[in-house]
């Protein structure tokens, strides 16, 4: 998670990797934008979340979603970094995959 918020402030990543992560994502089941009900504490974490992006510059280009199969983390950070996975196993950290 940690991960994630420092994340906020690194230049944008467009890496194939990156790219390819947020097209798995936009079409997962999981991803906030997809979901039909989202649970109370959920939505809280989305709300800060999209909050933080507002108060660090960010909120245009943090618009692809929060996984609700983790804690809601901001979709645009998490498949940005390299040593994230996807708690659903779509997608491995870059460094396990070396």
């Amino acid at each position: 998670m940690c991960r994630i918020v420092k994340s906020r402030f690194k230049k944008d990543n467009t890496e194939p990797f990156v790219i390819e992560r947020r097209k798995e994502c936009a079409k997962c089941e999981y991803n906030s934008l997809n979901a039909q009900k989202i649970p109370y504490f959920k939505r809280v974490l989305i709300m800060l979340s999209d909050f933080y992006s507002f108060i660090t510059g960010n909120k245009e280009e943090d618009s692809l979603g929060n996984c609700l199969a983790c804690e809601a983390c901001s979709i645009y950070y998490k498949s940005a970094e390299e040593l994230e996975d996807c708690k659903l196993g779509k997608w491995k950290s870059r460094q396990k995959n070396q």
